[in-house]
């Protein structure tokens, strides 16, 4: 059994807090749960993930990826494999580093031997080695801020689309034991438990009483990072959180303890509890492959690739162009990650629906995409423009050009009601113009239908965001099946939309 790790409080301070000596028999009741943090790898401090001595193996290396645990613990490898095997590897072995961090894909090419290197240390340990040449591309499971994109202003524009790629998404997850008996909270509900002022579960609707135990990543991590940014904005996490070095210790945790309530990307739940959450005024949304490839979950997130616009090393654009393909985003599938994949489904029926849009979707299929924009912009973001050529290729592959292909915008609720209208239908009708003159599919219906059905509060940058989109609904005949479809069941969320 490895010996329990130290213990700090995850304060950034490092220090102790004081306390009071435990009766004997809550102590001797605590030496099981303290048995599996040392076991699960969660500990009261945020030193982990600063990485170890970084050594790599004898071999010839003709790609490194480092950043997120979240991409690197297993899509990165699965994504590597399929590449070398594609560009025709007799065989593939993975084999570790010198630390859980470190992975690489030794691949065979007859009497030649080529190594992959993926160092995962989390995401801003990504954009440092880029910044330092010591990485090809760099994973992220947050998108890249300000200040980094003026320190790697020297690679090129990092959020140009010859830099930035989405690789798929994932959603943040919040995270129970089986027996706890909420189901749903909402985005202030979770800042207040996260930061520590709310610490028992009476304090929140349909809590039984008794202490709150948050579990959390650390600091190094991309989820952390997201989560902060989405829940907690300028407040700390409370200084009482068990730091988790990796997203399957924190779930497994979670699971194990009565008390507990975590966070953990959709692909890495294990047997926790998943929670609805809302996002102000919007209706509680689960975190179902649907509503997070649209992005209508709260808590969802892009996973990103980083790389210069001209990379010095040949490898780096056919890996991404693989990557962004139909074959490498079946890859980000099986690796239980959401794919950037369009499929038909039928949702639930949203609450509070305009009159005019249940009418147009009353026999219609919605498309799993969104379009999105540029923050601040009318211009469609990277993952859109990439998603547009997607849409166009699904169409024609189904067969699906003979439906009326209806495209809804909606906007958030900051202007007057006419003039939220009219900018959401003229965002609807640039991308109908897009897909009829870049690819030849016309659409039946652009209608906007202004700050109607949000999908997250209009009272944050990142809510207004994600309530500015254009949906794509398909009206089809009646003997048309869902084309791809998932195989989830949307009803089994009364309040999803």
């Amino acid at each position: 059994m490895p010996m329990p790790a130290k213990t700090h409080r995850y304060k950034f301070t490092g220090r102790k807090r004081p306390q009071a000596p435990l009766p004997r028999s809550t102590f001797m009741a605590t030496i099981p749960f303290l048995i599996l943090i040392a076991m699960t790898g969660c500990r009261h401090n945020d030193t982990a993930g600063e990485g170890g001595s970084r050594t790599a193996p004898h071999g010839g290396i003709i790609l490194r990826l480092h950043g997120s645990n979240t991409i690197g613990a297993r899509l990165a490898p699965d994504l590597a494999r399929a590449y070398l095997m594609a560009a025709g590897a007799d065989s593939v072995a993975e084999e570790a580093g010198s630390t859980a961090e470190e992975r690489y894909l030794r691949a065979r090419f007859g009497s030649r031997e080529k190594l992959v290197e993926i160092w995962s240390y989390g995401s801003n340990t990504g954009f440092n080695d880029l910044a330092w040449g010591k990485c090809d591309i760099g994973m992220s499971s947050k998108p890249i801020d300000n200040e980094t994109v003026r320190r790697l202003s020297a690679l090129g524009d990092m959020r140009s689309p010859r830099n930035e790629h989405v690789i798929g998404l994932d959603g943040i997850a919040i995270i129970v034991h089986p027996g706890n008996p909420i189901a749903k909270l909402d985005e202030a509900a979770l800042a207040a438990v996260f930061s520590g002022r709310i610490k028992d579960w009476s304090k929140l609707p349909g809590g039984n009483p008794g202490p709150i135990a948050v579990y959390s990543r650390d600091r190094n991590s991309g989820t952390f990072d997201v989560f902060r940014h989405l829940v907690l904005g300028s407040e700390p996490i409370t200084d009482s959180a068990l730091a988790c070095e990796s997203n399957a210790s924190l779930a497994k945790s979670v699971a194990a303890d009565p008390r507990a309530i975590g966070y953990a990307p959709a692909a890495a739940l294990g047997d926790a509890k998943v929670l609805e959450i809302a996002s102000g005024e919007a209706p509680a949304i689960r975190p179902s492959k649907l509503n997070i490839v649209t992005e209508d979950y709260a808590l969802s997130r892009r996973l990103f690739l980083y790389s210069p616009s001209d990379p010095a090393n040949p490898q780096v654009r056919p890996f991404i162009d693989f990557v962004q393909s139909e074959a490498g985003q079946k890859v980000v599938e099986n690796s239980g990650f959401v794919a950037q994949i369009p499929r038909l489904s039928k949702p639930e029926i949203p609450p509070r629906a305009p009159a005019r849009y249940l009418s147009e979707i009353r026999n219609a299929l919605r498309l799993a995409v969104n379009f999105r924009f540029h923050p601040g912009s009318a211009k469609l973001d990277n993952k859109a423009r990439q998603d547009l050529a997607r849409v166009a290729r699904f169409v024609d592959q189904e067969n699906l050009r003979p439906c009326r292909i209806k495209l809804f915008g909606f906007c958030d609720n900051v202007g007057y009601g006419d003039r939220n209208r009219a900018l959401s239908l003229q965002r609807a009708e640039s991308v109908a113009d897009t897909l009829r003159s870049g690819f030849g599919i016309k659409t039946a219906a652009a209608m906007g239908f202004g700050s109607a059905l949000p999908v997250a509060t209009n009272g944050t940058d990142a809510g207004r965001e994600k309530n500015r989109r254009i949906e794509v609904w398909l009206d089809c005949d009646a003997n048309l099946a869902l084309a791809g479809g998932d195989g989830e069941s949307d009803s089994a969320a009364p309040d999803a939309r």
